[in-house]
């Protein structure tokens, strides 16, 4: 039989009935197929940029790598350790290593007026005061201010909490065998967008708690890595972990597996999503081109009279609903993107920072996850395809003809 082009138009056109034009199921298919992979395309958007966001804001406040006494694994206490300038050196001269710097810890209470809280006092180096300066929000000079008194950096939210501003006095309280109460004054703001970090954490500079502790200069808490790769943290720690054995190499995910375990169960929602929207657009295929189909079952049975074959007849399908399940595809795809263009600009989806650590709703494009997630569409929606096709070998010609 020829494969003429009035056939094929004839076969797959819209139907007309009473005068209206029934809603175009190819229409109805490719709707259906693009909001899916919208929806898929959006949720790896969203969920890889919130990993993206907060695992870097972490990073950026913690470093990768921690070097600890063994003694404190898991825990900010005041046991110093002792490290020579020449093994930092060797840390810093190594070819994964960015930046490193020192700190040191001391339990506090914060007392102004009726407000008490407790934290840590951390203090850090000049490389970990530099670090500081990027999640600072407002500072001031310390000219005007006693020499006693100990500067320090304090989050936004602690500060909303103590009901006190920037510039003001503070009363520090040490617990130690005899008690100690220094005056400070807040010097500056930070807010690294982690409440759990921000309300735990105050800074000041590393000899200040040296000297608190009554430690020698070279005693400290830990000492902070930054990494310029952080994949190859494992292999960093075990080139590292050769300089001494009495402290102990720990990475940030760790030291905080309960953050970095729930942006792990953010994936998973990224997978739940992805087999929900493709078992959605696989049921709407089905459904889409059976009704497609069976509308057509006069026309594909006249076609059989006339000699057309199964084979061909699944040819002529095949060719026109791939373009259908392309043109779904790509509508998905523009969707998604132009989406995801207003939110990265105009950012109208907002968020309760305390919540989600974000005060917007992140946008992370990785195009190897966006590739992958529309062939896998493709190939779904395919072989989807082939279930209600058996409807074409079940159509008699002669029964059609009997009714027509």
């Amino acid at each position: 039989m020829n494969k003429t082009p009035f056939s094929i138009k004839r076969l797959l056109s819209n139907v007309k009935e009473n005068g209206k034009f029934r809603f175009s199921i190819v229409f109805i298919n490719k709707l259906s197929i693009s909001l899916c992979i919208a929806t898929i395309l959006l949720a790896s958007f969203f969920i890889k940029g919130f990993e993206y966001e907060i695992e870097a804001k972490i990073i950026n406040f913690w470093s990768n790598i921690h070097i600890i006494p063994y003694s404190m694994a898991y825990n900010f206490n005041e046991n110093p350790i002792s490290i020579s300038n020449q093994d930092l050196q060797i840390i810093q001269n190594h070819s994964n290593v960015k930046s490193i710097h020192r700190t040191a810890h001391k339990g506090v209470l914060i007392k102004n007026n009726d407000n008490i809280e407790g934290l840590i006092l951390k203090g850090i180096d000049k490389n970990g005061i530099n670090k500081l300066n990027k999640i600072v929000i407002k500072s001031i000079s310390n000219n005007k201010i006693d020499s006693n008194d100990i500067p320090v950096f304090i989050s936004k939210s602690m500060l909303e909490k103590l009901d006190t501003k920037l510039g003001n006095s503070i009363y520090l309280s040490f617990l130690a065998e005899n008690h100690i109460t220094k005056k400070g004054y807040i010097k500056g703001i930070f807010s690294s967008g982690i409440i759990e970090f921000d309300d735990q954490h105050i800074f000041t500079d590393l000899k200040m708690v040296q000297d608190l502790n009554q430690w020698p200069e070279n005693s400290i808490s830990s000492v902070e890595i930054s990494l310029f790769d952080k994949n190859k943290i494992q292999q960093t720690i075990n080139d590292l972990s050769t300089i001494s054995s009495d402290i102990h190499f720990t990475s940030i995910y760790e030291l905080f597996p309960q953050l970095f375990d729930w942006l792990k169960l953010m994936s998973q929602n990224e997978t739940i999503i992805f087999i929900i929207m493709m078992l959605v657009a696989m049921i709407n295929i089905v459904n889409t081109i059976s009704i497609y189909i069976l509308e057509r079952s006069r026309t594909i049975g006249l076609l059989k009279v006339l000699g057309a074959s199964n084979r061909w007849l699944y040819k002529i399908f095949f060719i026109q609903l791939s373009k259908t399940i392309l043109t779904g595809v790509i509508w998905g795809n523009g969707i998604a993107f132009i989406i995801a263009y207003i939110q990265l600009n105009w950012h109208p989806i907002n968020l309760d920072p305390a919540t989600y650590y974000l005060d917007k709703a992140p946008i992370y494009i990785d195009w190897i996850s966006v590739i992958f997630i529309n062939l896998i569409s493709i190939l779904v929606s395919y072989f989807t395809l082939l279930i209600p096709m058996i409807w074409l070998t079940k159509i008699s010609p002669i029964k059609v003809t009997e009714y027509n």
